[in-house]
């Protein structure tokens, strides 16, 4: 009993820290922050050089809007939702952006569908039951899902995007 217990905290361990890592190589957070001084700099200079062009009573309103998009242009995701100034395609990047963090959570639970499925497994050898594939079936549909949603959204926004 106590060597099944241990080989599986092991399993789960080992997943665990392998999708720790991951994470941390990908960013794995809902809304992209800035880190770097260049970067914040960039958007306070930008919120600021806007707000000048705004009170200025000499600006015509259509001047200080293609200003506002040539700006918004010229941000990466992460600063145009620091700073408030986006146009009509951060919608669809923060999409992406989004849809690529659901993708690695779901990449986390079939990981732990596919130690579950061993752990089923193993306690049928153990045990001597009949052993069941649901669990394995479960945890590959659940990876194709994930597969072709991706791909989807891929195609998708490559066909907006471009």
């Amino acid at each position: 009993m106590t060597k099944k217990i241990y080989i599986t905290l092991l399993l789960i361990f080992s997943q665990i820290s392998i999708f720790w890592v991951f994470a941390q190589e990908n960013d794995f957070v809902i809304i992209p922050k800035i880190d770097d001084q260049a970067s914040q700099a960039k958007v306070v200079n930008t919120v600021e050089s806007l707000q000048k062009i705004y009170q200025n009573p000499d600006t015509a309103k259509a001047g200080f809007w293609q200003t506002y998009n040539q700006k918004s242009e010229q941000l990466t995701l992460s600063e145009q939702l620091a700073s408030g100034v986006m146009n009509w395609d951060t919608i669809l990047d923060y999409l992406v952006y989004f849809i690529r963090f659901l993708s690695q959570i779901s990449l986390f639970i079939w990981g732990l569908m596919v130690i579950y499925a061993g752990y089923k497994y193993a306690t049928t050898v153990f045990t001597g039951e009949a052993a069941t594939n649901q669990p394995i079936k479960r945890a590959i549909e659940w990876i194709l899902v994930v597969i072709f949603s991706y791909a989807i959204m891929r195609i998708v926004t490559a066909m907006f995007l471009s």
